[in-house]
């Protein structure tokens, strides 16, 4: 009996554990992301009114806090959303990259951006409870879509990756409170 305890014990021990738990979404410490080293920077929960939209994480090469720095510097990043609402439209998810966008880009920005950003909303169907969505940017490769581990597209552009970042992590995100969890506040 001891001896099965301590194995037990010695088991969970060695198991890894994750670095944060979202709304019952496990996101562990560190991933690899096309070769590249990441760390969990933060992770929190996307709410609209009262209804829980997505769980996200941030992962970064190094751990970050200041959004200014991170969009200034162009760094190998990932946002892993975990849909837990029961559905989202296209034309919502559309709407939302939209604003978002808008919120934290000026004019000419937005105009050097257009063709680009309605490829990128293209991307996306609906969304239901459960898909895992990723999206990823390597400097000098763009940005990486995926659904549940399928390939959605690439979108090019450092600055079109910095864009969508700052969507989260600009000074008018779509959620203030995420955008402190995500930078580990």
């Amino acid at each position: 009996m001891r001896k099965t305890l301590l194995l037990l014990l010695g088991l969970c021990l060695a198991a890894p554990l994750p670095a944060a738990t979202v709304a019952g979404i496990d996101f562990p410490d560190r991933i690899e992301s096309a070769g590249t080293a990441l760390q969990l920077n933060g992770a929190g929960l996307r709410r609209k009114f009262f209804f829980k939209v997505y769980a996200a994480a941030l992962y970064l090469p190094q751990r970050q806090h200041d959004a200014t720095a991170i969009l200034a510097s162009d760094p190998p990043w990932r946002v892993e959303m975990h849909i837990i609402h029961s559905e989202i439209s296209a034309a919502k998810i559309n709407r939302a990259w939209r604003e978002g966008f808008e919120k934290n880009q000026d004019g000419a920005t937005l105009a050097r951006l257009a063709a680009r950003l309605e490829r990128f909303q293209q991307l996306f169907p609906d969304l239901r409870e459960g898909n895992r969505l990723v999206i990823e940017h390597q400097p000098g490769q763009g940005v990486r879509v995926t659904l549940d581990g399928r390939l959605l597209g690439e979108i090019g552009g450092e600055d079109f990756a910095r864009a969508l970042l700052a969507v989260w992590l600009g000074p008018r995100p779509a959620d203030d409170d995420l955008k402190a969890a995500l930078l580990g506040q």
